[in-house]
């Protein structure tokens, strides 16, 4: 059974899931609190929201970040990366762009209570920006400046930007390992993907490429990674199959050696971006849509796979969203390795954010599963249709299979 709960009062921006790198904006504490920030319908020139529930999503409350925030958090900009630290104080690393001057990588936290001003973490004209956080609270950033980039620290004490490579990267993500070293999967060419990982203070090449050519021949984009207990590698990107349709593909790297090359789907409509999240089983989900029309509904769907092989069958999470104008309706799934609360049980996973069209722009949906017996409230049956009422009375949309 899955749940369907609007998280947003304010109107959203309908393009945050443009191209570009992975999206990293819902976080879960160790209390159960669980956040999703996003961008009001004005864009660039309007507020940073957050959204946050304490009743495992069943309401939602919303609060504004920075006002007026100036966020380039659209379409090849990335850089709205929302994280845990281990006191449970949400913090984000956004893309500042101001009317003039230079732009900016900036920081903005809670700790308090309440949301602060934000500081500069560094001054630098740049795009592609993703940020995570480690298990001793420091954070990594990566981002986009003609070269690709590193930073890491903590508010009020940053590094220097220091080079990853000597040329601009257009997809990417990141994650941290037990050791808390940052990994970094990217976009090589439009027929490669690659990790690399900081290790002794500097940046190495892990695998030149992890895409397997017996049986796609490129067009690889939108790589998204996943660091699971025993540090193993998790990855899912787009690309083409060797008839070239356009696939999600997805492939596990255990003990050193990659498993063989998964095709979680084929024959999109749309080369877009998909998303990945793990459970404390070390699963792996793949979520994605089919297409991205003007108008259209189209289902979010996912496959589950186990032992980085064993593929299950497609799972639908949601039959039919309205997709916000032309834009994906994917924005976001909950997975941190750090702290331990973003990482869902399989009787649960995956949990999702969903942009839905409203008029011009896009209502933000959390949907997820539910184990049985963690629903709160009344279920009434009238006729053949089942109604169910959350504790506060509200009426809920759920999906789910007869039995």
């Amino acid at each position: 059974m899955a749940i369907k709960v609007k998280a947003n009062t304010t109107l959203a921006s309908r393009a945050m899931t443009g191209l570009g790198n992975a999206k990293h904006q819902i976080a879960k504490a160790s209390t159960g609190r669980t956040w999703i920030v996003y961008l009001d319908s004005n864009h660039l020139t309007g507020d940073m929201l957050i959204a946050y529930s304490d009743d495992g999503g069943a309401t939602w409350t919303e609060e504004t970040v920075v006002a007026s925030a100036r966020c380039a958090a659209e379409n090849n900009d990335g850089g709205l990366s929302l994280m845990i630290d281990s006191s449970d104080v949400p913090i984000i690393i956004y893309n500042y762009d101001p009317a003039a001057g230079s732009d900016e990588v900036r920081y903005v936290d809670r700790s308090g209570g309440s949301w602060n001003a934000p500081e500069t973490v560094i001054t630098a004209n740049h795009s592609n920006t993703v940020g995570v956080i480690d298990s001793l609270d420091n954070i990594h950033i990566i981002y986009d400046s003609e070269t690709f980039q590193y930073i890491t620290g903590s508010t009020g004490s940053w590094s220097g930007g220091e080079q990853i490579t000597a040329t601009s990267i257009t997809h990417a993500d990141l994650a941290v390992n037990s050791s808390n070293e940052p990994v970094m999967v990217y976009r090589i060419s439009s027929s490669q993907t690659g990790l690399m990982i900081r290790t002794g203070g500097a940046w190495t090449a892990y695998d030149s490429d992890i895409v397997n050519t017996s049986d796609s021949d490129g067009g690889t984009q939108y790589p998204m990674l996943c660091i699971d207990s025993v540090d193993d590698y998790h990855v899912c990107w787009n690309g083409d199959n060797l008839a070239g349709s356009l696939c999600v593909f997805y492939r596990k790297k255990a003990s050193g050696t990659w498993a063989a090359q998964q095709t979680i789907v084929s024959s999109l409509n749309d080369n877009y971006l998909s998303m990945l999240a793990l459970d404390s089983s070390d699963n792996a989900y793949i979520i994605y849509q089919f297409e991205r029309l003007t108008g259209q509904s189209e289902a979010v769907s996912y496959r589950k796979v186990t032992t980085g092989t064993t593929m299950g069958d497609v799972t639908v999470l949601d039959s039919s969203i309205l997709q916000p104008n032309g834009e994906s309706s994917l924005l976001t799934a909950l997975y941190h390795r750090y702290p331990s609360s973003g990482i869902l049980s399989p009787s649960v996973c995956p949990a999702v954010a969903l942009l839905l069209e409203n008029g011009t722009q896009a209502d933000i949906y959390y949907e997820a599963n539910v184990a049985a017996g963690e629903l709160v409230g009344l279920i009434a049956i009238v006729e053949t249709r089942i109604h169910y009422f959350d504790a506060f009375g509200q009426e809920r949309y759920i999906q789910g299979t007869a039995v």
